[in-house]
């Protein structure tokens, strides 16, 4: 991301923002390669944003209620607790809430 974040900053001078990489998006005087570095950008801003909201999650699911979680993101309680097992990173042992829930019940 580093390349393509730097040659937009030369092009358009200033910090990437989402409202300034929208612009950038809805410019049609927008060169291809600014178009296409503005993908790469927006792709590396989301996943440090997933990684933002689960740490959230994940901190916040210990101190309020999934139901809290889930009015803060303005959905509901049973998608907040999805929402955080998506966002778990590969080999997380959170990932498998459902079978620890399942293990629970069977004792």
């Amino acid at each position: 991301m580093a390349a393509a974040e730097k040659r937009l900053q030369n092009h358009h001078a200033g910090v990437l923002t989402p409202v300034a990489l929208l612009g950038i998006a809805r410019d049609p005087q927008t060169p291809e390669e600014a178009r296409l570095d503005a993908l790469t950008v927006i792709q590396h801003m989301r996943a440090d944003l997933d990684m933002a909201e689960y740490a959230a999650l994940d901190a916040g699911r210990k101190a309020s209620s999934w139901t809290a979680l889930g009015r803060a993101l303005g959905i509901t309680r049973q998608g907040a607790e999805r929402r955080w097992l998506r966002l778990a990173p590969k080999g997380t042992p959170s990932r498998d809430a459902e079978a620890g829930r399942r293990a629970r019940q069977r004792s």
